[in-house]
């Protein structure tokens, strides 16, 4: 388990850093990811996380085959995010071109 725990830290450690990095390459001065839209200058990962909690998809399926699906939009700054993070909305919702 204490191995598990290390990886997860090195993956938060990471994405962190990954964010950090494109932030300062982008020229972002901030990021409104606090609660009531304050803005982060150093956004840790929970931060990052926390902005996409919530965020669902819903599929209607029948007969075993998936007749309609629905997304949450996301807002501009959990694209923003994603964009850092070098992912676009396909990515983040598991899709592919053979997908679309």
């Amino acid at each position: 388990i204490m191995f598990l725990f290390f990886v997860a830290l090195i993956i938060q450690g990471i994405i962190k850093r990954k964010v950090r990095l494109a932030i300062k390459k982008e020229g972002i001065q901030s990021l409104p990811i606090y609660p009531e839209y304050r803005k982060s200058f150093y956004p840790t990962t929970s931060k990052i996380f926390y902005n996409f909690d919530g965020i669902s998809s819903y599929k209607i399926i029948e007969s075993g085959k998936v007749i309609k699906e629905f997304k949450d939009s996301l807002s501009s700054t959990q694209k923003i995010i994603l964009n850092l993070l070098g992912m676009d909305e396909n990515q983040y919702w598991g899709m592919d071109a053979a997908d679309m």
